[in-house]
């Protein structure tokens, strides 16, 4: 029988995996510049819909280095197989 699971919990291990390791890709990054090369995406600037009543501003953006994917990818492998 296959184990359901609470995807928000998933969603916060692999957000919190990929924030803990980009963290740890910028404190390494300042004595390995390779590891601390990031690759942002993203919306820049961001979309803003003025609609005289209410001003809206919709942005999203996402930097991630080497060891911050790294991080990703191995709780990824973590969650699946539990």
């Amino acid at each position: 029988m296959r184990k359901r699971r609470n995807w928000a919990v998933v969603a916060a291990v692999l957000l919190a995996a990929a924030v803990a390791g980009t963290v740890v890709g910028d404190v390494l990054g300042k004595s390995l510049p390779w590891v601390g090369q990031a690759v942002a995406v993203g919306l820049n600037p961001p979309v803003r819909l003025d609609l005289n009543v209410i001003d809206l501003t919709f942005g999203l953006g996402l930097r991630m280095n080497l060891v911050g994917a790294a991080a990703l990818l191995l709780s990824l492998l973590v969650v699946r197989r539990l």
